[in-house]
């Protein structure tokens, strides 16, 4: 367990560094001429205006090599650096404000961060469980869910890829993929400085510096960001603060006339307080689908919320987020004619400690705290032909994923309704509350887990032109994995019988909790992806494409953290998607106008499925799930710099054969974060008067209803809600910039994420940030 004594300590070394850092370059930079710069023509993401560029020559790399983004049969999303900048995408998660189909759950009842695209997510908060979103940074994996949540900074773009993505992306890459990518070193000298302040006390510094030549070249960019919580506690230190630092630097260099790689060295930590909102939850005897109390309703504690405010909590142990993320990356491309050998090479060290106060209350209900350290390895090997009539890609990857990790869960204070010796008083006033240890239970479980994770795969995609106007694609990857996983558990009690009340009866335990035996579990797979698609170009500014994709998932562990579900049931199957796709991407009016829309049937087969049931059982269940799905994009360049987008999502998805209770008949429900509608609009005006450019961004998203459990019972169900966000930014031609925004414009609350504790009692809601706005103030040189 890494304690936050040390973490803190770490922490304010970091922040001592770039700030120093940050000093020196202040200092360096005036003593340099001002050069006037274009920041729309650098791409430095800090001040970047919004590109005037239109979407037909807009470069993606889907298929790992650059292409103009019209002419990818692919339903992809570019988000530029100036959007990215403007709307505060300062984490992964929140690019799910601009993306269609992308929803996103940041601190997901741990320090995970998950990712949905069209309804398909995996939303266990173990800290050790693969996504079948792959996030990619600069091309590198990230593995582990807390990592994926890295902060966003001197970025030049990102790209949403949605459906399966096997055959060029590879592992678990079933829902699609999101990749970001940095700006890269040139070989002229280039510096920008960047500090906000804002709302809670919002300080933030960034910057980068880049120089060097046509041979060597370097690029080193900072973040820090430090933000008081924007959850008052009325009984400690408030919640949902932000301290984060960070910092990259990439070396780009030539090994000979045809051979060029870069070497990313990048980590970043991020330390916080986690925020639970209790709201009460009364079951019945017997019932399934039960009931949320309103806000001040007392618990079966007896415990009432200090106000129906969420952004208003007591909590006597704020918790702790940390997490830091330290990647060593290369990069190489060696140049063999027209083929290309490309060399990717990662290896990402995660450490993580999580400790939340599960009850959200002054009283000492529920505690839980996880954690570990992991280390990731990545190699791959691609040769590639992007010219001529027949291009291609095949390569080699291997994966590897070393962790240790635990898992803790208390209850001191534990309550059983059933009971009228141990809950005779609970609820009846203060004069019986707090539970004491001849009234109430207390039980404390302990995990402890190691992963070790081989995978090896081949991979090849063929695109042939049949004619000038037709083009196939074909494409296949097999992948081998090889699966470790010890498990060991232990359970302590303040009283005779409290683990087994509190936790129900150990799964081939004979009743005893107080052990620790070392489970262990392995396991093999050989699986394969496919894909077969035909383009056709009606004319230039109008593709067609049809797509039959088979996609898989890789099996894996759970934690059982209650120890109620015997070793043999830890594993589950991997997740077999078969999706077929129909497209079109077309542009009118001389260009003006882009309209892209696809439609997507989806059939999984054991598809992979978090059940979270009362806050006890935490299982992986693999069950089979059908998707229909309409996605439309649209943008509209008016001319004199203002545009006008939108963009829609219809995803009808069901997970079949759900299970609520043993003796109920299995249902239909809905996935985890699967909301059937999401839109977004919005517009953007660049113009310029006198000396001074300015640049207006506008954007409203709109997000339909969902559940945040698989049993889709009402105190787990989450209202549809429009979030608005806007930005002004102004730049002048000596390269200072200024811009102001506001997210969360309306200031509406909604949860991001809710846990039915109802047999503790109560409903965890995780609320999103209220409004906020902020003024940045930056120079480029």
């Amino acid at each position: 367990m890494y304690r936050s004594n040390t973490q803190s300590v770490n922490a304010r070394e970091i922040r001592i560094a770039i700030r120093l850092a940050s000093a020196a370059l202040i200092a360096v930079l005036g003593w340099m001429p001002a050069y006037a710069s274009d920041t729309t023509a650098s791409g430095d993401s800090a001040g970047a205006a919004a590109s005037g560029e239109g979407l037909d020559e807009i470069v993606v790399t889907a298929n790992r090599r650059p292409e103009k983004l019209q002419d990818v049969g692919a339903a992809v999303t570019l988000e530029s650096s100036a959007k990215i900048e403007a709307f505060q995408v300062t984490r992964a998660e929140d690019l799910s404000k601009l993306s269609p189909g992308l929803a996103a759950i940041p601190e997901n009842g741990s320090a995970v961060s998950s990712f949905s695209i069209r309804g398909l997510s995996q939303a266990d908060s173990s800290e050790h469980e693969e996504q079948p979103v792959a996030i990619y940074e600069d091309g590198t994996y990230i593995a582990i869910p807390a990592a994926t949540g890295f902060p966003i900074y001197d970025v030049d773009h990102a790209e949403v890829l949605r459906g399966p993505q096997g055959t060029l992306f590879g592992r678990n890459a079933t829902g699609g993929s999101v990749q970001f990518f940095s700006n890269q070193p040139t070989d002229t000298f280039a510096a920008g400085i960047a500090y906000t302040a804002g709302d809670y006390s919002l300080h933030r510094l960034e910057g980068f510096i880049n120089g060097g030549n046509s041979d060597v070249s370097d690029r080193f960019a900072y973040y820090l960001s430090e933000r008081d919580g924007y959850v008052k506690n009325l009984d400690g230190p408030n919640l949902l603060g932000d301290d984060v630092a960070a910092f990259r630097n990439q070396t780009k260099f030539k090994l000979g006339d045809s051979t060029e790689g870069t070497l990313r060295l990048e980590t970043w930590q991020d330390n916080g307080r986690p925020a639970n909102y209790q709201t009460a939850s009364h079951t019945p005897p017997g019932s399934i689908y039960d009931v949320a109390l309103p806000r001040n309703a007392p618990n079966l504690y007896g415990y009432v919320n200090p106000s129906s405010s969420p952004f208003v909590q007591a909590v006597n142990v704020p918790g702790e987020v940390f997490k830091r993320a330290s990647t060593i990356a290369l990069n190489l491309q060696h140049e063999m004619g027209d083929v290309t050998l490309d060399s990717v090479s990662s290896f990402i060290r995660t450490r993580i400690n999580y400790v939340e106060d599960t009850d959200g209350t002054p009283d000492n209900n529920a505690y839980y705290s996880d954690g570990g350290v992991a280390n990731t390895y990545g190699q791959e090997f691609r040769l590639i032909k992007s010219t001529g009539a027949l291009r291609w890609t095949t390569g080699v990857n291997f994966f590897e994923n070393q962790g240790e990790f635990f898992v803790l869960f208390a209850q001191p204070t534990f309550c059983d309704p059933t009971s009228t010796t141990y809950c005779a008083t609970a609820g009846q006033g203060s004069a019986h509350f707090p539970l004491s240890s001849t009234l109430g239970k207390g039980a404390e479980l302990q995990t402890a887990y190691t992963l070790n994770y081989k995978a090896y795969s081949g991979f090849g995609q063929a695109e042939y032109d049949i004619t000038d106007k037709l083009t196939a694609i074909v494409g296949a990857r097999y992948t081998y994995d090889d699966q470790h996983f010890d498990w060991s558990f232990n359970c302590t009690q303040s009283l005779a019988g409290a683990c087994s009340t509190v936790f129900g009866t150990p799964a081939g335990t004979g009743g005893n909790f107080n052990y620790a035996p070392v489970t262990d579990l392995s396991r093999t797979d050989g699986l394969w992806s496919g894909k077969a698609q035909l383009n056709y170009k009606l004319d230039p500014d109008v593709l067609l494409y049809a797509s039959l994709n088979k996609g898989v998932k890789s099996g894996g562990y759970f934690d059982a953290t209650a120890g109620n579900v015997p070793p043999s049931e830890f594993s589950f199957k991997p997740e077999t998607l078969y999706a077929t796709e129909v497209g079109v991407k077309s542009q009118f009016l001389d260009r003006k106008l882009t309209v892209n829309a696809d439609y997507y049937h989806y059939n999984y087969e054991n598809s992979q499925q978090f059940n979270f049931v009362n806050g006890i059982y935490f299982t992986v269940v693999n069950l089979p799930a059908t998707s229909n799905g309409v996605e439309l994009e649209t943008n509209y360049k008016f001319g004199h710099g203002f545009s006008l987008n939108f963009s829609g999502s219809y995803n009808d998805i069901w997970v079949h054969d759900v299970q609520p209770c043993s003796t109920c008949a299995p249902q239909n429900e809905r996935p985890i974060d699967a909301p059937k509608y999401i839109g977004a609009a919005g517009f953007e005006e660049d113009f310029k008067y006198h000396d001074l450019a300015f640049s207006l961004l506008y954007n409203a998203r709109y997000t339909g209803d969902r559940y945040f459990e698989l049993i889709n019972q009402p105190v787990v169900h989450g209202a549809a809600f429009v979030v608005q966000d806007a930005s002004l930014g102004i730049t002048t031609q000596s390269g200072v910039w200024v811009r102001g925004w506001v997210t969360n414009l309306a200031n509406r609350v909604y949860a991001n994420s809710q846990f039915d504790n109802t047999a503790q009692g109560f409903v965890l809601d995780h609320w999103a940030p209220p409004r906020m706005g902020g003024l940045t103030v930056g120079i480029n040189f």
